[in-house]
């Protein structure tokens, strides 16, 4: 019985037959428009970083520059180690601080991470009358 399978060999095309590639693109075709635009976009990019990220980071720079060269002593502090306490002298780069009674711990000023309240303030806010409701 006869296969109705047939087997034909393999045979490369040949060069006339082969199949076009796609035309290659070079940069000297797109012209100056496309060059502009991404330069633009370049530029636009480089502003978006700048007004997204670094200048709020100066800016928090700054609050904290200020936060740090107005402490005194008689404040609250709370340093990044999560110590809260009051601070009692102040020798430049190092705060002595008041955590408990008769507990004094000295802290680098830079380690301070807010300044909470003065205990003055506290005291006037609950001394206050209260208005008589009418």
């Amino acid at each position: 019985m006869a296969s109705p399978f047939t087997i034909i060999p393999f045979q490369p095309p040949s060069a006339s037959e082969a199949v076009p590639s796609a035309p290659r693109s070079t940069g000297a075709e797109q012209g100056p428009a496309s060059c502009a635009m991404n330069g633009g976009l370049m530029a636009l990019m480089v502003l978006a970083i700048y007004f997204l990220m670094i200048r709020p980071q100066q800016r928090q720079a700054k609050a904290t520059d200020k936060m740090l060269r107005s402490i005194r002593p008689g404040l609250n502090v709370r340093t990044r180690g999560g110590l809260r306490g009051e601070v009692l002298e102040d020798k430049g780069e190092e705060l002595v601080i008041r955590i408990a009674d008769k507990v004094k711990v000295n802290v680098l000023r830079s380690h301070v991470a807010s300044v909470e309240s003065t205990p003055g303030a506290v005291a006037k806010v609950e001394s206050t009358p209260a208005k008589a409701a009418s």
